[in-house]
């Protein structure tokens, strides 16, 4: 199936150079602008690794406990370490065999700006494990089965009931370990994180910043309508026709749009992109429909949008703070990019429609096939340029809308196909979801949703232990 990789159009824009790298329609890019997931932030020129510390809980050897008392756990800890040496996204900051209350202390006021800490607890008794509580990072708690069973689990819940940062683990499976430090990745991207809001009414109040800032460690900004005109007029007129080609060729086809409007997509994607740069943001959103519907843009953003996030950065429709701030927080957890959606319930079918007149087309990962998809008019006014996805029945998605900064709305279903009609919005999801009638009764959260391939609903509750947010199911009674 053909696909539209914004990717590959503009695959080797780097190092503030722009060249069209020509690609296969809907493979993985292989261009200099490929970003795996240690890289999502590049663009914002901040460290990519993530920073953790590593603690070992033990008891001093020869003391009578689990496993036994002469167990050699300090090889064990060699054994974690080795494993968790592989993992090359990662810095690992320092290390601390812990065997006495002096050990815990000796480290616990000095991790300064460390993402998170992952404490492996290898023998009962397991000296500083209550002491967990005292630091300010998020914790990973690893149990190692038949070994520090007695001292975790009971302090394990007295922690988390306590409300410290803390995810545990208790598995024989050391694989799930290692893939658990997506939640100390997403965390780290988070603090290294900027949006800027483009929109001319309502500043965005302390209110929202700080608390985004405390609790996220995002930083927020805000222009207006004449930043993007003069970014629009700046970009290279030459270069926006490269990538608009580029678009119409990996396109299965054009229905309503002039090329030139495509053309002016594309400028107007570049003049954000110049922004983003100069801002050292990885996030935008734009007040879409009042600036265009107010005549104080020049063009729609939609293609725009549809670029940065298949790039893995973000661009969010209508100037919706809490949906950029799901967008950013989701994608970083699950490594691909979502669709920002107008939900549309049937609950006498059991089915949700997702609508909007975009969607990031790499939806399934950075690295994976494109979606198919059709360059259109948007919908509400008939005019300008937006996209139609086609997305690919039986994936499992999640949906989301994060409530700054208290709740995680989740729900999730199965994709059965694309609705096909010209009422409402370009692109339109249709999924098969248990328990709509509940969402309906209980509907919160402001009308967008985001959504993401894969079921994401137990690493999300994870996160929101580290992150300080509940998560709600709102097709649940």
């Amino acid at each position: 199936m053909s696909g539209f990789s914004r990717r590959q159009v503009f695959g080797s824009f780097c190092a503030g150079a722009l060249g069209l790298a020509a690609f296969g329609r809907g493979r993985a890019s292989a261009g200099p602008l490929h970003r795996p997931a240690a890289d999502l932030s590049a663009l914002a020129g901040r460290k990519n690794k993530t920073r953790i510390y590593r603690l070992f809980l033990a008891k001093p050897r020869g003391l009578e406990g689990w496993p036994y008392h002469e167990y050699d756990h300090a090889a064990r800890a060699e054994f974690f370490k080795k494993r968790l040496n592989r993992i090359g996204d990662v810095e690992w900051v320092g290390d601390k065999l812990v065997e006495s209350d002096e050990d815990f202390s000796s480290v616990a006021g000095s991790l300064g700006e460390v993402d998170g800490v992952v404490a492996v607890v290898l023998t009962s008794p397991a000296r500083g494990i209550m002491r967990l509580g005292e630091l300010k990072q998020p914790v990973l708690l690893y149990n190692d089965l038949f070994c520090g069973d007695c001292s975790f689990l009971g302090p394990q819940k007295i922690l988390a009931d306590q409300g410290v940062k803390l995810v545990s683990l208790s598995t024989a499976d050391v694989g799930l370990l290692e893939s658990r430090i997506q939640l100390l990745r997403t965390v780290g991207r988070l603090r290294r994180s900027k949006i800027i809001c483009f929109r001319d009414r309502s500043p965005i109040g302390k209110e929202l910043s700080e608390p985004v800032a405390d609790k996220l460690g995002i930083e927020l900004a805000q222009m207006g309508s004449a930043e993007l005109v003069q970014g629009f007029e700046q970009a290279d007129r030459a270069a926006a026709k490269k990538i608009a080609e580029g678009w119409v060729g990996t396109a299965r086809k054009v229905v309503e749009p002039k090329f030139e409007e495509i053309v002016d997509s594309a400028r107007m994607y570049l003049g954000i992109r110049s922004i983003m740069e100069r801002e050292k943001a990885n996030a935008v959103t734009i007040d879409c429909l009042g600036m265009v519907y107010g005549r104080t843009i020049p063009a729609y953003p939609c293609l725009a949008f549809v670029q940065l996030n298949d790039d893995g950065y973000v661009g969010a429709c209508e100037s919706d703070m809490a949906a950029t701030l799901t967008m950013l927080i989701v994608g970083f957890l699950a490594d691909r990019p979502g669709f920002i959606s107008d939900p549309v319930l049937d609950t006498e079918a059991g089915v949700i429609y997702h609508a909007h007149c975009l969607s990031a087309t790499r939806m399934s990962g950075f690295d994976r096939v494109a979606e198919p998809c059709i360059i259109r008019s948007h919908s509400e006014d008939r005019s300008g340029v937006s996209l139609e996805v086609l997305f690919s029945p039986g994936n499992t998605i999640t949906a989301a809308k994060y409530v700054p900064c208290e709740k995680m709305l989740v729900s999730t279903g199965v994709i059965t196909g694309n609705k096909s009609t010209e009422l409402a919005c370009r692109t339109k999801m249709v999924t098969r979801v248990e328990g709509v009638r509940n969402m309906l009764d209980g509907y919160s959260g402001g009308l967008h949703r985001i959504i993401f391939y894969g079921d994401h609903l137990q690493d999300l509750r994870d996160l929101g232990r580290l992150l300080g947010f509940s998560v709600v199911e709102e097709t649940k009674a």
